[in-house]
């Protein structure tokens, strides 16, 4: 097998590398990840703009929140997103239990198949 020549060099590889690890052990410390069962797929009924989760500093409560409700820099848009924050544990018990039903179901798939292909 041929050896592949180096982009950068051994030198400024190993200082990249010695940034990263710094990084992360910063990035931990202000950082409490939280779980979202989810995460990156839930979307603003208003704005159809992407929800993020966001839990309380006291950790007893969590939500998706549109990112239309982001400064208004962030969000690319001329005012802010009036969407209600949306409970987290109510949505996920909802996606949860409408997926337990389709995999106890399978039929229903079939049925979901034919009517969209069906128009």
């Amino acid at each position: 097998m041929a050896d592949i020549p180096a982009i950068v060099s051994q030198e400024q590889f190993d200082l990249v590398q010695a940034k990263l690890a710094r990084n992360q052990s910063f990035a931990t410390r202000h950082n409490t990840t939280h779980q979202y069962l989810l995460r990156a797929l839930v979307s603003c009924g208003i704005c159809q703009l992407a929800c993020c989760g966001r839990t309380s500093p006291n950790g007893r409560y969590s939500y998706y929140i549109c990112t239309g409700k982001d400064r208004l820099v962030q969000n690319r848009r001329e005012e802010k997103c009036p969407a209600r924050f949306i409970p987290a544990r109510q949505l996920d018990d909802l996606v949860w239990q409408d997926l337990c039903d389709l995999l106890t179901h399978p039929q229903a798939i079939a049925v979901a198949m034919e009517r969209a292909l069906g128009g």
